[in-house]
């Protein structure tokens, strides 16, 4: 129990601590289209590039046959089905290893009466429980004491100078390493593997126990040449093997071990996949090396996601790539400015073409190279070069789905960037790509930023009204799955300077022009078309609340009649669904219509008697203060002051702290940074308040009443002028005073 408490200290001290909250980072920022899984790397999964660790994953595709496997297939003579191989091989325990039981594999071998086969295999289920090391940091009770793991050793070792069966004698001495390891015997575990026969194509048994070797040779440079062809070779060993390449190593020193290219190749091939920066030179002399290798479009594909992350994350998301730390999120003094990124961009793009180029000049063509080769061309912005290749590709790769999706993903790219700013639309062709990808939210992202840059906010609204759309915010956080990005307007960071959905998006950056273009574009009859009315679904059916943040939009210009207008568009269920008590919205609880901001303040004591009582949202609101604008200013009326007082008390209260403060915006946070809405003065300062009080006090004849409204515009200078025994009385009494002031202009 010690062992375990000391191992959750451990545990604890290595996560990273943040006592402010969430912020996006790694997978959630990160851009990329290439997926590794579409290429044939898949034995290398757990290593493709990202933000995460590198993790332990099974490293073969589904209808693969794992090495070891196949190689128990052939010595069955391939009669025995894979799934009985493994069964019998690695889940049948000892005691149910007999002639009767059912297994394929044990009847073969009993019926062939391969009595060595057989006592092999219970011989290795006897050495399970030495596959561990005695000093079990879990504390469970099935592990070979030290003497019966020398005797197993011992045993191992006899079997392989007594079996006939090389294969099986092989199989006995890696045993045999095996156990020496876990048992801390390293000079047995060096002895053993230099009796081990040297054979001109090894098997996968040459590489398990080469990586027993690896793990207890104390020269550096040795062990990292070793782990360098241990994890070429050996799928199941490259996440336990890969960090005992040591790349603080002088490359000289490791490759000068190798006896061929192979094994040099190996070397610059696990190098290029531990150097976080660019690897080219590595990558070059890998496939110089050794051109067939199969780790070549392994390496190739993390280079191209490194350039994804260092040239699209930016460009699309307006993050610093997902590896990089952000200097303007933690320091205020800083201002950022997007040409910061787009300097760095165009460095990054300058480097895929100079990978480009390499891949240009190879003397062979791999469809899989080919797509990659469309994709540098697209980074780089070689736009007529893409082109080019996807149309010779093409009909190379047309009965392979998944390159074929990864090349559809780039020509839709290629094509929307190709089309000139203000005229950009989005094809038959790309709509067909979209619906086929409409999973995949970078794409859906990245074609609307495109279409946004290009000026077409329309469609690009409504692309981005997809992404994130019904998915579970903490399993998409958790996978990664989840895409947050920034406004190129924004100048400082914060928590809250980055955007997940459309919503938030349209309500800081879009105009109210662009919004009406939106609504009109989504209220337009498109029955026929299957990706138009895809695109459009989420948008119709929150149409709404799309009403609900243009008539903000104009609240924030104050343009009443528009916002009414745009307000009468919606029913009563939605303000009861958002603004109240009784809807459907959880969120709904922040932002009540609780208090009638025309003759009421937050904290602070009523003085006030209400002239009418009214279901209070946005909609009537807006309705009252039109009217009572209309009454203020009319010439005729008798009590303009009043009026005014209660115009200005509901400016007042659509102000930050206010309790209407939902009339100009859907959330307020302290972390809240520029690009802000256009009122964001208005929003803070409440000048209009300010304006109208000074009217109010204008027409009345009260001094008192003049002194207050004064006094709530703030403007205590002239207050103390006009008015000083009031300013002196205010400032000791403030609110309680307000009923006595107010009632004086009766």
């Amino acid at each position: 129990m010690k062992k375990f408490l000391v191992f959750i200290v451990l545990l604890i001290n290595n996560f990273y601590s943040f006592s402010c909250g969430f912020y996006p980072y790694g997978e959630e920022i990160r851009m990329y289209f290439l997926n590794p899984s579409h290429f044939n790397c898949s034995t290398f999964n757990g290593f493709h590039y990202s933000s995460k660790s590198f993790s332990l994953e099974y490293p073969y595709a589904k209808n693969e046959i794992a090495p070891n496997d196949q190689l128990w297939f052939d010595y069955c003579l391939g009669k025995v089905p894979i799934q009985a191989i493994e069964d019998a091989v690695y889940t049948i325990p000892i005691e149910l290893f007999n002639e009767s039981n059912q297994n394929r594999m044990i009847q073969f071998l009993y019926e062939s009466k391969d009595l060595e086969a057989i006592n092999y295999l219970k011989f290795a289920k006897s050495c399970e429980a030495g596959n561990m090391y005695l000093n079990d940091p879990w504390e469970r009770n099935a592990v070979f004491e030290k003497d019966k793991m020398i005797n197993k050793i011992n045993e191992a070792i006899f079997f392989s100078n007594n079996v006939k069966n090389k294969e099986l004698a092989f199989r006995y001495q890696f045993l045999a390493i095996r156990l020496a390891f876990y048992a801390g015997e390293r000079t047995k575990v060096i002895s053993i593997f230099e009796s081990l026969p040297q054979i001109n194509k090894p098997t996968i048994l040459d590489y398990w126990c080469l990586y027993f070797r690896t793990l207890v040779e104390e020269n550096k440079a040795l062990q990292s040449f070793c782990a360098a062809q241990v994890f070429a070779n050996a799928p199941e060993k490259r996440f336990a093997i890969h960090d005992n390449f040591d790349k603080s190593i002088a490359l000289e020193s490791i490759l000068k071990y190798a006896k061929n290219n192979e094994e040099k190749a190996n070397v610059y091939a696990l190098a290029a996949m531990k150097k976080v920066d660019k690897s080219l030179d590595y990558i070059k002399k890998a496939f110089e090396l050794n051109s067939n290798a199969i780790f070549n479009t392994f390496i190739l594909l993390r280079e191209i996601n490194k350039i994804e992350d260092w040239v699209f994350t930016p460009y699309y998301t307006t993050f610093f790539p997902s590896l990089e730390k952000n200097p303007f999120q933690w320091d205020d003094n800083l201002i950022f400015s997007y040409s910061i990124l787009e300097k760095r961009m165009q460095s990054d793009r300058l480097y895929a073409k100079e990978v480009l180029q390499f891949l240009n000049s190879l003397p062979f063509n791999n469809p899989q190279i080919e797509v990659c080769k469309a994709h540098l061309a697209f980074i780089s912005k070689e736009y007529q070069e893409c082109n080019e290749i996807i149309a010779n590709v093409e009909h190379q790769i047309q009965k392979d789905e998944k390159l074929t999706s990864e090349l559809q993903l780039i020509k839709a790219l290629n094509e929307i960037v190709n089309q000139k700013s203000g005229n950009a639309i989005i094809s038959k062709n790309i709509q067909e790509i979209l619906l086929q990808n409409k999973d995949n939210d970078r794409f859906l992202f990245a074609i609307a930023r495109e279409l946004e840059f290009l000026g077409n906010t329309t469609d690009a609204a409504f692309l981005f009204s997809k992404i994130n759309y019904d998915s579970n915010f903490e399993e998409g956080y958790y996978n990664g799955s989840f895409l947050t990005w920034k406004s190129r307007a924004h100048k400082k960071g914060s928590y809250g300077d980055y955007f997940y959905d459309y919503f938030g998006y349209l309500d800081i950056i879009y105009t109210p022009q662009q919004l009406e273009a939106i609504i009109k574009t989504a209220s337009e009859n498109n029955a026929n078309s299957i990706f138009i009315n895809w695109m459009k679904d989420r948008i119709i059916k929150e149409m709404p609340k799309l009403y609900d943040l243009l008539g903000t939009k104009y609240i924030r210009q104050n343009n009443l009649e528009k916002a009414l207008a745009c307000f009468q568009k919606i029913d009563e269920r939605y303000w009861i669904t958002n603004y109240s008590l009784w809807g459907d919205d959880y969120l709904a609880y922040d932002k009540i219509f609780d208090k009638n901001p025309f003759f009421t303040f937050k904290n602070t004591p009523e003085f006030i008697t209400e002239k009418e009582d009214f279901y209070l949202t946005k909609k009537t609101v807006t309705e009252k203060l039109i009217y009572y604008l209309e009454k203020a200013n009319n010439p005729n009326e008798s009590e303009r002051d009043f009026y005014y007082f209660i115009v200005a008390n509901c400016y007042k209260n659509m102000m930050k702290y206010g309790n209407v403060w939902m009339m100009r915006r859907f959330g307020t946070s302290s972390y809240d940074v520029a690009p802000f809405p256009e009122d964001e003065a208005e929003f803070q300062n409440g000048y209009l308040s300010k304006k109208y009080y000074k009217l109010a006090s204008k027409y009345s004849n009260s001094e008192k009443f003049k002194a207050l409204c004064l006094w709530l515009a703030e403007d205590y200078k002239q207050l103390k002028i006009e008015f000083e025994n009031e300013y002196y009385d205010l400032s000791d009494r403030n609110c309680t005073a307000f009923e006595d002031y107010f009632n004086s202009r009766k």
